[in-house]
C-alpha cells in the first residue's frame, strides 16, 4: 500500500463538489472555514469518497475506528465526575473523571467522523449525547477558580484541560457543520451547539489560553486547544494569539544546530527539563525537548504541533512554512526545518524496535546525562502521529527533506517518516489512544490526497483566495498515459478556453513537459523533460503577477527538480488570479494537493 491520490472517478466527483465547497468557504482571507479544525472540508470529502469507492487503506482505517471502543455504535457516555467538577492529580491520581473526559472526548470525535463518512445516524446521535452531556461541565479542581480539596493533588487539571480542548472542538465542528453524502445534517441544534461553545469558552479557554511553562507537551497541547476553540467560536484575536504562542514554543521543542548552536532555544514560558539531553551539536540535530524522557511524550508534542499548524493552514495561515520568528529571520530558517527534521529523526528511532516503551540505544551524543529513562537510552512511543505531517510536507508542500520511498535512510533519512507509516503506522491496532491523548486515526483522515481531474469532457477548476502579488503555487499531477495532452492553467474566473488562461504548464502530445510563454506566443521549456504515464510529477509555479511573468519547476517522483519556465510572460493580462483550471484533449490528468502556500517555501 502507498499513500496515494484516490481514483479518477472519485476525483471527478470531488471536482463537482469542490466548486461548491470552495465557493462557500474561502471567498476571502478573513472567511472562516468550517469544518476547519485539523480536517478541512476538502480532506473530509476526499476521505469519504475514498471510503465509498473502496480505497483499501482508508477502508482499513475506518474499520479500525468502527472496531475501537471510541467508534462503537453502543458507546455509552461516561460523563464528568458527580457534581460537575473533575479532579486530576499527577498521573491521573486521583482519577475523578479524568479518564472519562479523555474517553468521551475521543469518542465524540471518532463518532462524529464515522457519521460524516458513513451517514449512519447512530454515530451522530452518540456524538450529540456526549457533547450535550458535557455542555454543563464545571471544570477541573485547581483551575479557573475552582478550589482543590485540601490535602489532595489537582496538578494535572491544566494538562487535562489542554487534552480535552484538542478534541471537543474537532468533534463539534464536524457534527455541526458536516453533511452526509446525501446532504443531511446531524440534527444537532443551534441551541445545543451554542451551549457547548459557551462551556468551552467559560470552562476551558481561561485555563489554557496563556499556555504553560511546566513542559513543552503541556504548552503545545494548550496552544492547540486554544487554536481549536478560536476556530469553533470564530475568535480572530484568539486565533492570532495561538499562532504567536506556537511560534514561540516550536524553537524550544525541536533543536536546530544552525540556529541554536551549542544550546537549545530558550523556552518562552518556564524552564522545561531536557531530561538528560545536555549535548547540542550537529550530531544531535532535531532532538526534541522530551526525547530522552520517552517518545510517547515526544509524540504528544509533535502531534499538538502538527495539528495546530494544520488547523492554521485550513484557516489561511502559514505556520507550516513560517519564516517570521524573530530568532530565526536572519538565516531564513523556517519552522518546517525543525519539524520535518524531528519527524524524520523520531520516526527513524521508532522503527529500530517498534513497540511502546521498548528501549533502544540512543544515537551518539543523545541522552548522555541523568534525568531521562537511562544514560544513552531512549524509550519508544506508539508511533501513531506522523501521517498529518507527512501529508502536509510531502504531498502538499513537496519539501525535499520529506520524501517517499525514494528518499534516504539513516538517522536523518528523508524517507524515515514515509517508511514508518508504511511499515508500521498503517498496521497499528489503534483500538485505544495508547497514551497519546490527542492523536486519533490520522491515517484515516489524511491518507487520501485531495484531487481534481483534468479530462476532455469539461474545464474543471479549483478556486483559491484571489492573488495580486507574487505567490507560489504547488500541486502534484499524474498523467494517465504517454503522449497525453493536458494542461493546468491559472486564471481570473472560470474560463473554458486556452486563450483565457494566464500561466499554463502542460503534458504535451509529444511526450514532454512544457509551459506557455507569451513572449513567443506558444509553448516552450527551459529544459526538455519527458514524462511517463502513471508517474506523479510535482509542480511549482513562482508567479509575479504585477510583472505578468512566472517561473515553473517540475520534480518527477523520485527524481530531481528541473526548471521548465523562466520569466515566461502570461498568455493574457490578468491582474488577479483566483482559479486553477484543468483540461485535457488526450488522456486525463489527476491533479492533487493543489495549494498556494502563503509562506512561499520555494527551496533556494
Amino acid at each position: 500500500m502507498r499513500i496515494t491520490p484516490f481514483s479518477r472517478p472519485m476525483a471527478l466527483a470531488f471536482a463537482i463538489a469542490c466548486a461548491v465547497v470552495f465557493a462557500s468557504t474561502i471567498a476571502d482571507a478573513q472567511t472562516w472555514v468550517h469544518p476547519g479544525i485539523v480536517v478541512s472540508p476538502q480532506q473530509l470529502l476526499a476521505t469519504r469518497n475514498a471510503y465509498q469507492t473502496g480505497d483499501a487503506t482508508v477502508g482499513n482505517q475506518v474499520s479500525k475506528a468502527m472496531a475501537s471502543t471510541y467508534g462503537s455504535t453502543t458507546y455509552a457516555v461516561q460523563g464528568y465526575y458527580p457534581g460537575g467538577v473533575n479532579q486530576c492529580g499527577a498521573n491521573s491520581n486521583p482519577n475523578h473523571g479524568c479518564q472519562a473526559a479523555d474517553n468521551d472526548s475521543n469518542a465524540a470525535y471518532v463518532q462524529a467522523l464515522l457519521w460524516y463518512i458513513t451517514g449512519n445516524q447512530t454515530y451522530a446521535n452518540n456524538a450529540m449525547n456526549i457533547l450535550n452531556a458535557w455542555a454543563s461541565f464545571q471544570g477541573y479542581a485547581g483551575t479557573n477558580g475552582i478550589p482543590c480539596p485540601s490535602g489532595t493533588d489537582c496538578s494535572n487539571g491544566p494538562l487535562q484541560s489542554g487534552w480535552d480542548a484538542e478534541k471537543w472542538p474537532r468533534a463539534a465542528e464536524i457534527l455541526y457543520y458536516g453533511r452526509t453524502s446525501s446532504g443531511a445534517s446531524s440534527g444537532w441544534s443551534s441551541t445545543s451547539f451554542n451551549n457547548f461553545k459557551n462551556m468551552l469558552v467559560n470552562v476551558y479557554q481561561p485555563v489554557i489560553q496563556n499556555g504553560s511553562g511546566v513542559n513543552g507537551n503541556w504548552d503545545m497541547s494548550m496552544i492547540d486547544g486554544t487554536m481549536q476553540i478560536a476556530v469553533l467560536t470564530e475568535n480572530r484575536s484568539l486565533l492570532n494569539q495561538a499562532r504567536t504562542m506556537w511560534l514561540g514554543r516550536v524553537p524550544d521543542l525541536f533543536y536546530l544546530n544552525a540556529i541554536d548552536g551549542s544550546s537549545h532555544a530558550a523556552s518562552p514560558r518556564g524552564n522545561p527539563s531536557w531530561f538528560g539531553q545536555s549535548i547540542f551539536n550537529a550530531s544531535t540535530e532535531n532532538v526534541n525537548q522530551e526525547t530522552c524522557r520517552d517518545l510517547t511524550h515526544t509524540e504528544d508534542s509533535i502531534s499538538s504541533t502538527i495539528m495546530t499548524a494544520e488547523t492554521d493552514w485550513i484557516q489561511g495561515g502559514e505556520l507550516y512554512t513560517d519564516t517570521s520568528n524573530s530568532t530565526e529571520t536572519g538565516a531564513q530558517v523556517k519552522a518546517e526545518d525543525r519539524i520535518v527534521g524531528a519527524l524524520n529523526l523520531i520516526s527513524g528511532l521508532e522503527a529500530q524496535n517498534p513497540g511502546q516503551n521498548n528501549i533502544i540505544t540512543a544515537p551518539f551524543d543523545f541522552c548522555t546525562s541523568s534525568g531521562g529513562v537511562g544514560i544513552n537510552q531512549i524509550k519508544l512511543g506508539y508511533g501513531a502521529t506522523y501521517v498529518i505531517g507527512y501529508n502536509a510536507y510531502h504531498n502538499r508542500l513537496n519539501v525535499a527533506a520529506m520524501q517517499n520511498q525514494h528518499g534516504t535512510s539513516g538517522q536523518h533519512g528523508t524517507a524515515n517518516t514515509y517508511n514508518w507509516i508504511q511499515n508500521n503506522g498503517l498496521n497499528l491496532a489503534q483500538d485505544t489512544d495508547h497514551g497519546n491523548h490527542m492523536t486519533l486515526f490520522e491515517a484515516l483522515t489524511h491518507t487520501a490526497e485531495v484531487c481534481t481531474q483534468a479530462n476532455n469532457s469539461s474545464w474543471n477548476s479549483i478556486a483559491y483566495i484571489a492573488q495580486t502579488g507574487s505567490p507560489t503555487v504547488k500541486f502534484n499531477a499524474t498523467p494517465s498515459q504517454n503522449n497525453a495532452n493536458t494542461v493546468v492553467g491559472l486564471s481570473s474566473g472560470t474560463p473554458a478556453a486556452y486563450a483565457q488562461l494566464a500561466a499554463i504548464v502542460r503534458f504535451n502530445p509529444s511526450g514532454f513537459i512544457d509551459a506557455y510563454n507569451g513572449n513567443i506566443g506558444g509553448y516552450a521549456a527551459v529544459n526538455s523533460i519527458p514524462y511517463t504515464g502513471g508517474t506523479k510529477y510535482s509542480f511549482w509555479m513562482i508567479l509575479n503577477i504585477p510583472n505578468q511573468t512566472y517561473d515553473a519547476y517540475v520534480t518527477p517522483d523520485g527524481g530531481s527538480q528541473v526548471q521548465i519556465a523562466s520569466g515566461y510572460k502570461f498568455r493574457l493580462t490578468a491582474t488577479t488570479l483566483d482559479h486553477a483550471v484543468l483540461h485535457a484533449e488526450v488522456g486525463t490528468d489527476n491533479v492533487c494537493s493543489f495549494n498556494l502556500p502563503l509562506g512561499g517555501n520555494f527551496p533556494q
